[in-house]
C-alpha cells in the first residue's frame, strides 16, 4: 500500500515540473521579438554633421543610442570631408531621432541626403577680402567664437558658387542661434573696420 502512495506522489509531481521548465522560455522569447526590430544600414553624412551628431564628448550620440536602442558606430577620419554612420537596431526610428537631433543644432537634413543643398540658404554671407580676417591668425577668432558659445559648435567657410563671388560662413551644432549671432556680429565689425580704414 505504501509503495502504491509513493508511486502515485511521484507521477503527480513529475509532469509539474517538466511543463514549468519548457513553458517559460518560449514564452519570453515571443514577448521580445517584437520589441527589437534589426536592420543595418550605413548612412554618408558630410563630416560637420558628423561632428554635431557625436557631440561634446559623445554626449549627442549616447542620447541617440539610449533613445533608439539601436547600436551606432562612426566611421570617420579627422579631416576627411565626408564619412558615415552604421546603424544596427530600428533603422526608421533611429533616422527620425537624428534628423530631430540635427533640427535642433540648426542642420537640415533627411535619410535620403535632399535637404542638405537648402543648407546654403541658412549660410552668412561674407565677401571674399573679409574671409581671411574672419578666420584670424591660426583661426584664432573661430575658436574665440566657439568658445563664447559654448557647446559643440561647427563654424566653417564655404566656397563661392561664382569666382570671386560672396562666399558663406556655415554655423551648425549646440547653441547654433547665438552662434550665429555672433558671426553676423562679428562680420559687421570687419566691415566697419575696414570702411574706416578706407575713408581714412
Amino acid at each position: 500500500m505504501q509503495d502504491m502512495v509513493e508511486a502515485l506522489k511521484n507521477d503527480s509531481t513529475r509532469p509539474r515540473t517538466s511543463t514549468a521548465s519548457t513553458a517559460s522560455p518560449p514564452a519570453v522569447s515571443k514577448k521580445n521579438d517584437p520589441d527589437q526590430p534589426k536592420g543595418h544600414k550605413v548612412i554618408d553624412l558630410p563630416a560637420h554633421l558628423i561632428r554635431v551628431l557625436i557631440g561634446k564628448a559623445g554626449s549627442t550620440i549616447r542620447e541617440v543610442i539610449s533613445r533608439t536602442g539601436s547600436d551606432i558606430k562612426v566611421n570617420h577620419l579627422p579631416h576627411e570631408p565626408h564619412g558615415s554612420i552604421s546603424v544596427v537596431g530600428d533603422i526608421a526610428k533611429t533616422e527620425a531621432v537624428i534628423q530631430e537631433v540635427f533640427r535642433a543644432r540648426g542642420c537640415k537634413w533627411s535619410p535620403t541626403g535632399a535637404p542638405l543643398a537648402e543648407q546654403s540658404q541658412e549660410d552668412v554671407p561674407i565677401s571674399a577680402d573679409l574671409v581671411g580676417l574672419f578666420i584670424g591668425k591660426g583661426g584664432e577668432t573661430i575658436k574665440d567664437l566657439r568658445e563664447r558659445c559654448g557647446g559643440q559648435v561647427s563654424i566653417t567657410i564655404q566656397p563661392a558658387s561664382t569666382p570671386g563671388g560672396m562666399q558663406g560662413v556655415r554655423v551648425v551644432g549646440d547653441n547654433w542661434k547665438l552662434a550665429k549671432a555672433l558671426v553676423r556680429a562679428k562680420i559687421e565689425e570687419l566691415m566697419m573696420s575696414k570702411s574706416f580704414k578706407q575713408s581714412g
